[in-house]
Formats: structure tokens, C-alpha cells, sequence
């Protein structure tokens, strides 16, 4: 199993090869003498070119192309790693490929690594109280489910250079979880997704150690060949559906069973970052959620367009 890999949004693929790129081979030198299978963690990133191809559906089996699309380092490197996989596997290397989407805690205490994009994403909307008013989908992957279902197929499928898309069948959208913050006693707004960012930026300029710093690039920097950021890369109708037709059947009669990112799972995650002090508790929690959107939202017509 080769999980291994340096994770850095602000890196550029050079900075990142040698970890991601050059590790990658150097597992293959080890495990090509006797074919041990290699079974190596990806990323959903490595699709994101598609996207901006206009490509709207990508199946586990579609060769990976379009990296002219991506922009983030990080990307880049797993996506040649799987390159060099894929060359591998043609030789007679057992290899397997999983490409999880967002990774997060566990189902059932929410206990997460709190150094993510996403969570410092829900950390900046609770400090600031402001939020985009975007369709970002929650596609929430809690980790044990991920490493069940990884263990389960490599224990029971061939190694044969197969692609498997661990995405959750049920996500949430950003929305779902705004809603969620407001009935924990949050009170948010929402802003048109570029003004979002300048108030994003505004925030870290006077907080330059805040969680989300590490991450701005993701909202700022440009797509090569899209007028859009990283982030909005990754908005529903722009990120392609990703086909799932490898993974279900592999975990047919597993028993394994990926959690809906539904009120319950939201909630239990943001107990765990109440009860661990990443995001301090509201002072005061309301009988039941009553998001307000005829006051949060702006109308339609005033809305950034992706």
C-alpha cells in the first residue's frame, strides 16, 4: 500500500516530485523484482482537468488526460505518479489505483485531521460569519469507511491496473452544511463568491496565522486554460461526475457502506471541533435550525457566475 505523499497546496509540481513523483518509482523499483502489487492512494484532484475540458463524466476506466487543466502542484504530481504507475502495470506490475474524494473523520466519533482545506474552510466561515454562496458538493469520505473499503479490495480483487473512484454516493452540498452551523447558534451571510474571496483575503491579511492561510491559493490563483479558480474548479456542473461502477462492484456483499453526509454526520463533526477547541461553541444554541436566506442570500442576478 503506498499512501505516501508530500500534501502542500502551495508547491509547485517540482517542489513536489521528488516525494510524490520519485517516491512513487522508487516503490516500483522495490516491488517489481518479485510483483509484489502496488495499490496506491490518489487523489479525485488528478480529474479536475476534465472539468475544464468540458468533460462532464469521468469513468474509472477513462485514461487519465488533460493535465494542461490542472493548476495546483499537488495535482500535478499525482497525476504523473499515476503515469508512471500506469507504465509500470504495462510491464506486468500488479497495480491498483484508489481516488478518494474528501477524506474526513470518523463515522462515528468525527475525530479528523483539523489541517485540511475543508476544515479550515469551516473554521473561516464560523470566525468570520460570512460565507460563498456557491454549489460546492460535500463529498465526505470519513476515513474508516475509506480504509475498510481499501483493505477490502485489495484483499479481495486482483491488482490488474484497475481505477476506483471511493467517492460518497450521497453528498451534501456547502449549503446543507451552512445550515447545520446555523442551527449550532451560527449566524452567517452569505456573498457572491468573488466578493467572498476579497473578504477572504481581507481576513488573512489581518490574521495571517489563521487556518485558512495555507489555503487562499485555492481561491485566488487562476486556472491556465479556465477564467476560474481552483476552488471554483470543483463546484457542481464544472468538477465532473465521477463514475463509481469499479468501486460498487468491488464492494458488493462487503457490508461496507458509506455513510450519507447528511444532518447526523455534519453534526457529529462539528461537535468534534466544538469539543476540541478548533472552533469555539456558539454562545447560545437555538431550539431548531431556522436559516434565514431571504436575508443571508444575495439575489440571483447579483451572483458570481463560475
Amino acid at each position: 500500500m503506498h499512501n505516501g505523499a508530500q500534501v502542500n497546496f502551495l508547491y509547485p509540481y517540482e517542489q513536489l516530485r521528488p516525494a510524490n513523483v520519485d517516491g512513487t518509482r522508487e516503490v516500483i523499483r522495490i516491488a517489481a523484482p518479485r510483483r509484489i502489487p502496488v495499490h496506491f492512494i490518489s487523489t479525485v484532484a488528478v480529474v479536475a482537468g476534465f472539468g475544464t475540458a468540458g468533460v462532464h463524466e469521468v469513468d474509472e476506466d477513462l485514461p487519465l488526460a488533460h493535465a494542461n487543466g490542472l493548476t495546483m502542484g499537488y495535482a500535478e504530481s499525482k497525476w504523473v505518479a499515476e503515469g508512471v504507475l500506469r507504465q509500470a502495470a504495462a510491464l506486468g506490475l500488479p497495480v491498483a489505483v484508489y481516488r478518494p474524494y474528501e477524506v474526513t473523520g470518523d463515522r462515528v466519533h468525527g475525530t479528523c485531521n483539523t489541517e485540511t482545506a475543508i476544515c479550515s474552510l469551516f473554521k473561516t466561515i464560523a470566525e468570520t460569519g460570512v460565507a460563498p454562496d456557491i454549489e460546492l458538493p460535500m463529498d465526505f469520505v470519513p476515513v474508516d469507511h475509506l480504509a475498510e473499503s481499501v483493505v477490502h479490495i485489495a484483499t479481495h480483487q486482483p491488482a490488474d491496473g484497475r481505477v476506483y473512484h471511493l467517492t460518497n454516493p450521497r453528498p451534501a452540498m456547502l449549503s446543507d452544511v451552512l445550515d447545520r452551523m446555523r442551527a449550532a447558534g451560527f449566524t452567517l451571510r452569505t456573498l457572491p463568491y468573488d466578493r467572498w474571496v476579497g473578504e477572504l483575503v481581507r481576513h488573512v491579511a489581518e490574521n495571517p496565522t489563521s487556518a485558512t492561510a495555507p489555503f487562499v491559493s485555492l481561491c485566488v490563483d487562476r486556472s491556465r486554460h479556465a477564467d476560474m479558480s481552483v476552488k471554483e474548479m470543483y463546484l457542481k456542473d464544472t468538477f465532473p461526475v465521477l463514475g463509481r461502477r469499479n468501486a460498487e462492484g468491488a464492494l458488493t456483499d462487503s457490508g461496507l457502506h458509506c455513510p450519507p453526509v447528511d444532518s447526523a454526520l455534519l453534526d457529529r463533526y462539528l461537535e468534534h471541533f466544538f469539543t476540541t477547541g478548533y472552533i469555539p461553541r456558539p454562545p447560545h444554541t437555538p431550539d431548531r435550525a431556522t436559516p434565514d436566506h431571504s436575508t443571508s442570500r444575495i439575489t440571483a442576478g447579483s451572483e458570481h457566475t463560475a
